[in-house]
């Protein structure tokens, strides 16, 4: 069982109490003990290996990402632009899971240490991307510029783990998105 506390003078605390003595996916670089009686924490590895990709959450997470760019022309063609807020959200919310899956951690903690978990350079292509106002030009604007930033990190990273790239489906999405907008396929994003 996790509990999350906030005292009344902001102070956080995440206590972490094991069910029947299982700790789960711990180990000793990544807790500190406050009570253990049984002394659980001896038993624990010193750290936990490196964490790898799972390709089918990967595979997943292309496919979602291509097929919610898909949908804005159906979004805009109904004039559904809060939806669309929210599709961009989650467009961007992919490619942050995205940098994480990059990153070799066992364990990456909460979401609350983006900064301390990406490099430099992910953290202000982050910082930069633009928030959308429920708009049609500001969300084609902000999904071009996550699908720039998200579809080649996702292209290498399928390569790497040996997913075959979903071509047909990321073009058709390309095409069918170009047509709504009035512009040319090869300017919204590069495909391969």
């Amino acid at each position: 069982m996790l509990i999350n506390a906030i005292t009344e003078s902001w102070l956080r605390v995440d206590l972490h109490l094991p069910e029947d003595g299982r700790l789960g996916r711990q180990a000793q670089d990544g807790i500190k003990p406050l009570h253990d009686p049984q002394n659980l924490y001896a038993q624990l590895a010193p750290s936990l290996p490196a964490h790898r990709p799972d390709p089918q959450r990967i595979e997943a997470m292309i496919l979602e990402f291509i097929r919610i760019l898909g949908l804005t022309p159906v979004t805009l063609g109904r004039r559904e632009y809060v939806t669309m807020v929210t599709g961009t959200g989650m467009l961007r919310d992919m490619l942050v899971q995205l940098m994480q899956e990059q990153l070799p951690l066992a364990d990456r903690g909460g979401m609350l240490h983006l900064n301390r978990l990406l490099a430099p350079a992910d953290i202000a292509a982050l910082e930069n991307l633009p928030y959308p106002r429920a708009e049609p030009a500001s969300l084609i604007a902000a999904q071009l510029a996550l699908a720039r930033l998200f579809l080649p990190r996702a292209r290498a990273m399928a390569a790497t783990l040996g997913l075959a790239w979903p071509e047909a489906f990321e073009a058709a999405a390309r095409a069918h998105l170009a047509q709504a907008i009035g512009r040319a396929p090869e300017e919204l994003w590069p495909l391969g």
